[in-house]
């Protein structure tokens, strides 16, 4: 994707940000002590760099064939899905787990629990459990859908239909509107004659009256 971009000089520049950018990250995170993030289930310093990783497959996307964006497609919508997944169930996995997808998020997405976070931000640190493990009456997060009433995989019924509102916004924003024709040609009326009729003589208008004339 990078190659693609800068293939044409006038998106040499974003080529070169695209680069950069997701380099500098990578180097700066590398001299941190906690380089993964802590309590996550991937390398979140690493997330500001994402966009401009995505900019080269924007180039990939225009010029790749069906068979080439099968893949990324299927990688979309993998990445998609874990994103739900890990948001429906805690982003913050404790670090006692060592592959939190397999163990943690994956299994509670399947069963139904979600919002598993028992501390809110100004209580990092307190004692007790991280995670919900009982009927969770405990949690100190929810989602809109448990705020409605439902649970377990009915709560998400709510964040579906507003995708489905976006995608149809999305779509009604993209399509080509009809441009309405333009108006007829008003053809300007000389006063010349014709070139092979004479002209018509327009007869005088009467003069009116002054006040001697009888």
């Amino acid at each position: 994707g990078l190659f693609l971009l800068a293939k044409k000089r006038p998106r040499l520049a974003t080529a070169v940000v695209a680069a950069v950018i997701p380099a500098y990250y990578l180097v700066i995170n590398s001299g941190y002590a906690i380089w993964d993030g802590g309590w996550v289930y991937g390398p979140r310093f690493l997330a500001p760099a994402l966009p401009f990783l995505c900019l080269p497959l924007a180039a990939v996307w225009t010029r790749a064939r069906a068979p080439l964006r099968v893949p990324l497609v299927a990688l979309l919508l993998w990445g998609a899905g874990l994103s739900l997944v890990a948001e429906s169930t805690t982003v913050q996995p404790p670090d006692i787990y060592k592959t939190p997808v397999s163990q943690l998020l994956r299994p509670s997405f399947r069963d139904g629990r979600f919002s598993l976070n028992t501390l809110t931000f100004d209580k990092y640190g307190s004692e007790g459990p991280p995670l919900s493990v009982g009927d969770g009456n405990d949690r100190a997060a929810w989602n809109v859908g448990e705020r409605l009433g439902l649970a377990g995989h009915a709560s998400l019924v709510p964040l579906f239909l507003l995708w489905l509102v976006a995608a149809v916004a999305w779509w009604l924003a993209g399509r080509p509107r009809r441009r309405r024709p333009p108006p007829a040609a008003v053809h300007a009326v000389s006063a010349e004659p014709a070139p092979d009729r004479p002209a018509t003589p327009v007869p005088a208008a009467p003069r009116a009256p002054r006040g001697g004339d009888p």
